[in-house]
């Protein structure tokens, strides 16, 4: 049997905006559950109005609940976030990473790791805790990004990148690999 430090330990999920990064994540989530693999974090479901982001629900994965993270704000101005981020969202993210909610969790999530987590912000200060516990990491990262995000969080992480050929198929092997069996 391997042991878990020579099993990857954090994998990213990558790729360029609107590329399909969350439902990649999804779809992993969907398939450990078909596995009764535990699966803990969180999940940000983008929302569309006429071709146009709108906002992004988030879904706690260990409870499966959703509750609304931001809302488009109209007319932001140019350099600003474009989003209002709603206080039940923050609380439901909060309560999602709490390392006692995710340490008998076999896999967690993170969506995503962005500009805002570069900066100190967003979910940025609720990640050490989670990163000291002894589960699979994952995480959506943009392609641009990965390099910063590995650095700052001194991460080795293998990168799955959503635009190539077989992207859930390689997914899936490497959780595989870092769960230490066969999913």
């Amino acid at each position: 049997m391997t042991t878990f430090a020579s099993r990857p330990q954090h994998i990213f999920i990558s790729g360029s905006r609107h590329c399909g990064k969350s439902s990649l994540l999804a779809e992993l989530v969907l398939a450990l559950s078909h596995k009764d693999i535990p699966c803990a974090g969180i999940l940000s479901r983008g929302l569309w109005e006429d071709g146009i982001r709108s906002g992004f629900d988030l879904m706690d994965l260990r409870s499966r609940t959703t509750t609304p993270l931001s809302r488009r704000i109209p007319d932001a101005a140019p350099g600003e976030i474009p989003f209002e981020f709603l206080a039940d969202g923050w609380t439901a993210a909060r309560r999602a990473l709490q390392p006692e909610r995710c340490q008998s969790a076999a896999l967690v999530a993170v969506d995503e790791i962005g500009p805002l987590e570069m900066q100190g912000k967003g979910f940025a200060p609720l990640l050490p805790p989670v990163l000291e516990l002894p589960v699979l990491h994952v995480w959506v990262v943009r392609s641009a990004l990965v390099d910063a995000v590995a650095a700052h969080w001194d991460l080795s992480p293998h990168v799955i990148e959503t635009q190539e050929h077989g992207a859930l198929t390689r997914l899936l092997a490497a959780v595989s690999k870092g769960l230490g069996e066969q999913i």
